[in-house]
């Protein structure tokens, strides 16, 4: 009997330590849980933001890469328009050169007809110059002057036309090349401040999809850590389920029980007795801690080394149950290392 007592002295001493703890441990995984719900739901709206920016990173670097092909082409557009305005202009510049040497010959052939027909006019009037020198020559002068004016006014005229004509084209095609040299040079700037801000797009938009990757892990280990945290406090649950009442037997059951089925056999203890020694069915006549009918307790309780203990003795129950479950294990009972119980973990 001093063994019984014995048993039940340590257990009754271990129990102000073990239901405090257990209590504690039960609220700080459910305080656990709480805290990594929080914070994987802080790391998904970290990752949605994330992805957001990527998005928007993306957008502007697809508008921006549109801006630029637009610009490129136009910048092509306007180069090949300055080809032609150049083509043009040589064209121009060449016809210029041709008008000025014709007008220069021009010029003069009419002085040589001029002095041809100064000439010949001096040499028809010869006797009419010797008596009066000036009246002659003025009068061949006058007719030099007729004789040029009715065979070159109209040439010439033409030909201040044309020029008139080729100066505004040059001016005209001048101007024209000028804009376009000038929209040239505006479009490239554009170009290169495009092609740096597509740059600068790109290198934001690898940055965001990295962020988007780490936001990613992150919520990923905030959820393991969920998952983690929930086991434990599903654990610490289920170790409060089995109550302070069956608490107390724990170093006792702890004595006689591998320590992988220790949780299981307080279970089972808070199922059949709910941890009372005293408990009896008042169907089946099962009494103690696990509930032992009379034939089976006589049987386990001598394998167990306490033949002749009352089944109500803590810590007789308690050996005679570790008994039949390692025997239930050894035979391979069909319900398991339980089967002999109809509580089971």
């Amino acid at each position: 009997m001093s063994r019984t007592l014995g048993g039940v002295a340590v257990a009754a001493a271990l129990l102000v330590a073990s239901l405090p703890v257990g209590g504690v441990a039960y609220a700080q995984t459910k305080s656990d849980v709480d805290e990594a719900q929080q914070e994987a739901n802080s790391a998904k709206g970290a990752l949605g933001d994330a992805q957001n920016a990527a998005n928007s990173a993306a957008a502007t670097k697809d508008a921006i890469e549109a801006d630029l092909l637009a610009r490129q082409d136009q910048v092509q557009q306007t180069t090949a328009e300055l080809d032609t305005v150049a083509a043009d202009v040589a064209r121009l510049r060449g016809q210029i050169e041709d008008t000025e040497l014709t007008v220069e010959n021009l010029r003069d052939q009419a002085e040589d007809r001029a002095v041809d027909a100064y000439m010949n006019g001096w040499s028809t009037d010869i006797g009419v110059l010797a008596l009066n020198s000036k009246a002659t020559q003025l009068f061949i002068l006058q007719d030099v002057i007729e004789t040029q004016r009715s065979d070159d006014l109209a040439q010439m005229n033409e030909l201040t036309i044309q020029r008139r004509v080729l100066d505004e084209f040059r001016s005209d095609q001048q101007t024209e090349q000028s804009r376009l040299e000038k929209l040239q040079n505006d479009l490239a700037t554009q170009v290169s401040d495009l092609e740096d801000r597509f740059m600068q797009a790109d290198v934001e938009l690898r940055a965001a999809y990295l962020e988007v990757d780490a936001a990613d892990q992150k919520y990923k280990a905030a959820l393991n850590s969920v998952s983690t945290a929930k086991k434990a406090y599903e654990e610490a649950q289920r170790k409060v389920r089995i109550g302070s009442g069956v608490q107390r037997w724990r170093p006792l059951v702890a004595t006689y029980f591998p320590a992988d089925l220790v949780d299981q056999a307080l279970a089972v203890m808070q199922c059949e007795s709910g941890g009372n020694p005293d408990a009896v069915n008042r169907y089946s006549g099962a009494s103690g801690l696990y509930q032992f009918l009379k034939g089976t307790w006589a049987i386990a309780s001598s394998k167990a080394g306490f033949g002749g203990y009352s089944r109500f003795d803590p810590e007789a129950n308690i050996a005679a149950a570790a008994w039949l479950v390692e025997y239930s294990i050894k035979t391979g009972h069909s319900g398991g290392a339980w089967g002999h119980w109809s509580c089971r973990p």
